[in-house]
Parts: C-alpha cells; structure tokens; sequence
C-alpha cells in the first residue's frame, strides 16, 4: 500500500512541476518613442504600421504590439500633446495589472491626467485614473488597476506643455495563463492518478 500511496504522490509532484513550467506571462512592453521624426504622430507605429509625415518623415515598421495612438506627437524621443489636449492610447488585445510612464507637466495652474479604460477608445467602464501635478523637467507614474484595460486617455494642456514617454504596458505581471500543452499536462496527470487509485484498489 505504501508503494502505491508514494508513486501518487510522485506523480502530483511532477504535475505541478510540469504545470510550472507550462505557464505563460505576458512580458510588459515599453514604448520610448525613440528614432522617430519629431513633429509627426504616432499612429499605428507601434501596431507594425507607420507614423504621419509622408514619405520624407514617417517612419514604419515599428514593434507590432497592437497598439494605436490618435493625437499623440513625437518630440524629442519622447511623445506628448501639440494640437489638443488629450491622446489616446488603444491597444486591441488589452492588458492588465499596470501602468507606468515618466511625464513632465510644464502648466502651473493646471495638472494634467491620465484614466485607464476597459473600452477602446476612451469609453468603457473607467479602471484607474490619476492626476499628473506640475512637473520639470520629468516625473514617474506608475499606476495600477484590476480588470482588462483596452485604452489609456492622457489629459493635458497642448503645445508640448505635457509630455510623457517610456510607457509600459502591464508593469505588473498579469495572472498566467496556461498553455494549451499544460492543459494536456493536466489530463495525463488526472489519467495517470485514475491507474493508481484502480491499481490500488486491485492491490488491495
């Protein structure tokens, strides 16, 4: 009986280590803006597509992160607002757990903002928010929330008084999710304990 009771127990061991070893995380991503041609937006750069500026100053190619930005203007490696005040950030896929950027907020009077949104496009349930206090030259943010985010509104004065760059997406790693090989792994594992609990029982 003894045997039988050490062999299960090796197998749950191995399942777990098994399942361990067959998880994914999600790695954050970063978008730092840099090499791109300043006074263009950033548009779906960062979604595999090209930035404004025609054929002389856009740049394509960029990481396909799934990402799209509206009203966003490069700088000077970084992005930030020049004709409105507020860009969007929506990502297709979503991500969770985090948010972080460095920011510079050139307006006294007023702070500007950042809001986190489970819909795309600045609608949905909103996720976190936050203000962002006068800063010079730059500040860091890093904000986190429950729930699926697929868009991101910073909020500010326009003319370059609020810009914002190095933002990473999912700063805290979201829950992993298992592959469709360690679900296999967990079948095997709930056969091979069914033999042991017959093996035992015919033992017995």
């Amino acid at each position: 009986m003894n045997f039988f009771k050490k062999k299960a127990g090796t197998a749950l061991v191995l399942l777990a280590g098994l399942l361990a070893g067959g998880s994914v995380t999600a790695a954050p991503i970063t978008m730092d803006f840099e090499g791109l041609t300043a006074l263009t937006k950033v548009n779906s750069y960062y979604d595999g597509g090209c930035t404004s500026g025609g054929i002389l100053f856009r740049k394509c190619g960029g990481p396909d992160y799934g990402v799209m930005w509206d009203n966003a203007t490069v700088g000077d490696d970084f992005a930030g607002l020049l004709v409105k005040n507020k860009a969007t950030m929506t990502i297709a896929d979503g991500f969770t757990g985090g948010l972080s950027f460095n920011f510079y907020n050139l307006n006294l009077l007023h702070n500007a903002s950042v809001t986190v949104f489970s819909g795309e496009n600045g609608q949905g349930n909103k996720l976190a928010q936050a203000d962002l206090n006068p800063a010079l030259p730059w500040d860091f943010l890093d904000l986190t929330f429950n729930g699926l985010a697929k868009s991101v509104v910073f909020g500010g004065t326009k003319g370059f008084v609020f810009g914002f760059d190095n933002v990473t997406l999912g700063l805290n790693a979201p829950t992993p999710v298992p592959e469709p090989a360690a679900i296999g792994v967990f079948g095997l594992g709930l056969l091979m304990m069914g033999a042991f609990v017959g093996l035992r029982r015919r033992y017995n």
